[in-house]
């Protein structure tokens, strides 16, 4: 079995973010500067940036800029099929490849289930992935979150953070890190730089 972690290692998040501040720029007539800046100070208002919502983030948007919270939710919510866009290039082609050769296949993502489900539902893999596969709690490394994973699951991610202490803490999984970033390997520890290196 196959788990995958979704921002950054399935998703451009980064560039969604940027589509998305453009988008709410767009209908509410904010710049992108304040939408930008409404950003940086609601995530400084949570105890972690892992615990964003669009509902708590459209609020705090309306709140400062005396806009209409329901047109920040439309970009995220209600007008979100533009999500698959932002999957990296090659990531529906493996995840069909791995589900054809008899992979199982999961998600393992440190967010808020309620935003996380919509765009997993939008980006289009629950076509290769099933919902009883897939992990998402902002409490991502908890050893009791850690135990929902089967014994020699790898377990993909992007944050060498979150590898590394998946090797301590989770001896039964083993964890592969996907560096998108740079051709560095982490010792001891199995690199990917695209997820067809997984074929």
């Amino acid at each position: 079995m196959i788990y995958f972690d979704f921002d950054r290692t399935l998703l451009d998040t980064d560039a969604l973010k940027a589509e998305q501040e453009r988008r709410i720029a767009q209908i509410t007539e904010l710049t992108i500067e304040q939408v930008n800046e409404g950003m940086h100070a609601y995530i400084a208002s949570l105890d972690t940036h892992l615990h964003f919502s669009p509902d708590g983030y459209a609020v705090f948007l309306a709140n400062r800029f005396n806009i209409d919270q329901n047109q920040v939710l439309k970009v995220y919510l209600t007008d979100s099929n533009y999500i698959s866009e932002y999957l990296f290039p090659e990531v529906l082609e493996v995840l069909a490849e791995l589900k054809n050769r008899g992979v199982e296949l999961g998600v393992f993502s440190g967010a808020m289930f309620g935003h996380q489900k919509v765009k997993i539902e939008r980006s289009g893999i629950t076509e290769f992935i099933s919902w009883k596969s897939i992990l998402v709690t902002p409490q991502k490394l908890d050893l009791q979150v850690l135990s929902k994973i089967p014994s020699n699951a790898l377990v993909v991610d992007d944050d060498i953070a979150v590898v590394t202490t998946l090797v301590t803490q989770a001896p039964t999984l083993f964890p592969v890190w996907c560096n998108r970033k740079t051709s560095d390997q982490a010792p001891g520890i199995k690199t990917i730089h695209s997820l067809k290196d997984l074929l």
